[in-house]
């Protein structure tokens, strides 16, 4: 099982879903794995949740917790067929653990945390979970924890990312994004807008966060369409509106 799903190497990019294992199809052949998961993620949970401020010691890197996080981040959602045939599986009480790991002290561990909340969000919770994540972003004047904001920012970009790129897979070139991504991303454009104080440097002195929140605003984009350019992006102008002339505006400037 492990070799299947650490192993299955279709393309160089070790990331793409073509290398990967569904989550369910995984756990259906090892079953007793998910309690596994559940109880070994419940017990450091406390501890990544102290070190939420992003320098406590108690955020700091367990092992054994990255081991799982990194076997997580190898698989990819199962088909809707699949999910219906297992609904036994509650997937949903593994996402608020893997969240909370995003607020660990090690770089990579709040990487591959983000990769591994991927395969745990059905398309049908994406909305919510998104702007959940949008809506953990800090108001202006709040306190900037920057390890937790970089592990908020990272999961939502691969989350939408990822949807993204499941989307443009599957859709004949040059077609649309499909409307329901497409109006996950126009909301998610809009909760971003109360945040985009997070791009003024004098404001949030972190540059690796300024680049992850682009790269949320980024994937955005990218599910209205509005990178498309031309038809795509007179579209995405429609449909959000204010929002996205204020998003665009935001990373332009922060870009010069």
């Amino acid at each position: 099982l492990l070799e299947r799903a650490l192993r299955n190497r279709r393309s160089r990019d070790e990331h793409a879903e073509g290398n990967a294992l569904g989550i369910r199809d995984f756990f259906a052949r090892a079953p007793g794995l998910h309690a596994f998961l559940l109880r070994r993620l419940r017990t450091f949970d406390g501890g990544a949740a102290d070190g939420a401020d992003g320098d406590a010691a108690t955020g700091s890197l367990d092992q054994d917790v990255f081991a799982l996080l990194l076997l997580l981040s190898k698989l990819v959602p199962s088909p809707t067929a699949q999910q219906a045939k297992a609904d036994a599986l509650d997937l949903d009480a593994l996402v608020p653990l893997v969240r909370a790991c995003g607020t660990l002290r090690a770089h990579r561990a709040r990487v591959v945390a983000s990769r591994a909340l991927v395969p745990l969000v059905a398309p049908s919770s994406l909305p919510t979970v998104a702007l959940d994540l949008a809506a953990e972003l800090p108001a202006r004047g709040g306190a900037l924890r920057q390890n937790a904001l970089h592990g908020t920012l990272l999961q939502l970009s691969a989350l939408v990312g990822s949807a993204v790129d499941r989307a443009a897979a599957a859709a004949v070139p040059g077609a649309p994004p499909p409307a329901e991504l497409a109006s996950t991303c126009a909301s998610l454009l809009g909760a971003l807008e109360r945040k985009l104080w997070l791009l003024d440097a004098s404001a949030n002195p972190c540059a690796t966060t300024r680049a992850a929140l682009v790269r949320g605003i980024e994937a955005a984009l990218a599910g209205t369409g509005a990178l498309d350019g031309g038809a795509g992006l007179r579209a995405a102008l429609d449909a959000v509106g204010a929002p996205l002339r204020a998003v665009l505006a935001a990373v332009d400037s922060a870009a010069t």
